[in-house]
């Protein structure tokens, strides 16, 4: 990396993969000069033709968060990007996904209207019936999604340009992620603090992993599950994979729990009033609103 190049992070805000949380940790630590990209279209897609030229008409910032751009980031001779990368246990996603849509205000998106008049059985049955992109390994799509011409499966795919990541987590070992995002971004950026406090979570949603899972199976029925499960055999083994990845760069860390411990007790002061709340949304649509937030 030479010196001379710009760095910029770039976060891949997956929906419902603690994304607003990273933002609201991005916008502590950049303010101004974090912007939200993304295109006019719920449902877009943004190319890194978008990324490049925005960066050149924004030549202050330094940190681009956006729900619309795929990886791997752009190869530039002016630019190193700093990706931020966070997959989550496809079925809790499911279900926390559910949950969001049922709080949240009808959108342009039909299915935050389907939410509110429908059991969590009969709203999985719908994605799975009419639109089955949210429930077919959608991680894995999502990963793979510019490089499905290639004779490497999706899953291999998807596995190499996860493990590429600069910044690479799970919703599970967030403070692990966490920890390894201030030890890999501050020789670029100088120190940086990811405490946080969680943003855009679901009460009805549990901390601990089983039991969540438990209460979605419950809430499915065996057979909706049953087949959720089978849809998401890839994002499922790429979650092991990404897992497997986090916690071997930890291990490298010589000061790892040290770094740790002292990240939670930091984060443990951390409380929703004192800190300024972060302008964002976990949705696409209300996001755009306050797309290139601050920046001039």
């Amino acid at each position: 990396m030479r010196i001379h190049n710009r760095h910029v992070i770039l976060h891949y805000h997956i929906f419902k993969n603690a994304g607003t949380t990273i933002f609201w940790i991005l916008q502590r630590n950049f303010g101004k000069h974090l912007a939200a990209l993304e295109g006019d279209h719920f449902n877009g897609r943004l190319g890194n033709d978008v990324l490049l030229e925005f960066l050149r008409k924004h030549p202050k910032v330094q940190a681009v968060s956006s729900h619309q751009l795929w990886p791997p980031p752009p190869e530039h001779d002016g630019f190193v990007f700093c990706d931020i990368l966070l997959l989550r246990n496809p079925l809790t996603r499911l279900s926390s996904i559910y949950d969001f849509f049922r709080r949240s205000p009808v959108t342009k998106d039909p299915l935050t209207a389907e939410a509110k008049k429908r059991s969590t059985s009969d709203f999985m049955r719908l994605l799975i019936n009419e639109y089955p992109h949210q429930v077919d390994n959608p991680q894995v799509n999502y990963l793979s999604a510019r490089s499905r011409n290639s004779s490497e499966s999706m899953l291999n795919v998807a596995s190499r340009i996860a493990c590429q990541a600069t910044v690479l987590g799970t919703t599970e070992l967030f403070d692990v992620c966490a920890v390894l995002a201030e030890y890999s971004l501050s020789p670029f950026f100088g120190a940086l603090n990811f405490g946080y406090v969680a943003q855009n979570v679901s009460s009805m949603a549990p901390r601990d992993l089983e039991l969540h899972l438990a209460q979605f199976r419950d809430a499915c029925g065996s057979d909706t599950y049953e087949q959720l499960l089978k849809l998401n055999a890839m994002d499922l083994e790429l979650l092991e994979t990404v897992r497997t990845e986090v916690l071997r760069r930890f291990e490298r860390l010589a000061d790892r729990e040290q770094r740790l411990k002292h990240f939670r007790l930091w984060r443990s002061i951390l409380h929703p009033s004192s800190v300024r709340g972060v302008l964002a949304s976990n949705h696409p649509h209300d996001f755009i609103q306050y797309a290139n937030f601050g920046i001039h």
